[in-house]
């Protein structure tokens, strides 16, 4: 509180201001108005002796003022330094739940990209896979998310073989770019995106969705799917 304090620093004034043990004991039997006069003569000596006037009286009380100061920025300093490693720590441990809650929901969604993409293309295969690169931050080499590889394969069946084969088509998003390079058709194209959107949404479902014009832009035999 603002009283216990203030005594405290009454306490500390008086100290600074107490005479030295050996002072106090070649004054402590003179009388009151002897030191009295004794202070006067001092003070006069003091303020009008030249070896004196440029002393500054007050050196030893700042002295003290100025280690207290610093006394208290090193226990602030402390401090600081207690509460920096505590959060350091508490970033850590985010980032820690951060990866693990990233990597649980990847695996959600590409297993239900795979699913999702067979009933839609009647078979065929759909994979996301994290692409992850080295990074130095702070003098630390670390993993990072650089970008997610997609990857499909469309069941097709040969016009002259009752064999079935697979057409087969990769890409790199990337954070930075965003852009699909996927060796395939518009419609092709347009049913892996449609099944990625559905494989996102089966993670953490709602009642119902609504996907206005979808159908004309899939090729003609996946329309039915």
């Amino acid at each position: 509180s603002l009283v216990s304090r203030q005594e405290e620093l009454q306490k500390k004034i008086r100290s600074s201001l107490a005479p030295a043990p050996e002072l106090h004991d070649s004054y402590k039997e003179r009388s009151l108005s002897d030191l009295m006069k004794t202070h006067v003569q001092l003070s006069d000596q003091l303020r009008t002796d030249d070896r004196f006037r440029r002393v500054n009286q007050k050196a030893l009380l700042q002295y003290r003022m100025f280690v207290e100061q610093r006394d208290d920025l090193r226990n602030r300093k402390q401090g600081s330094d207690i509460g920096e490693k505590a959060i350091a720590a508490l970033i850590q441990q985010l980032d820690n739940r951060k990866d693990d809650e990233i990597t649980r929901v990847f695996r959600t969604v590409t297993h239900n990209f795979d699913r999702v993409f067979r009933q839609l293309a009647g078979g065929g295969s759909a994979h996301l896979v994290l692409q992850s690169a080295d990074v130095v931050e702070n003098g630390i080499a670390k993993k990072v998310l650089a970008g997610i590889e997609l990857e499909v394969q469309f069941p097709s069946q040969s016009s002259s073989s009752s064999s079935s084969s697979t057409s087969t088509a990769s890409t790199t998003i990337t954070p930075s770019s965003g852009r699909s390079q996927l060796q395939m058709s518009g419609g092709q194209k347009s049913l892996v995106a449609l099944a990625l959107i559905i494989a996102i949404q089966r993670t953490d479902p709602v009642p119902f969705y609504v996907l206005d014009e979808v159908d004309p832009a899939l090729d003609a035999a996946h329309r039915d799917a």
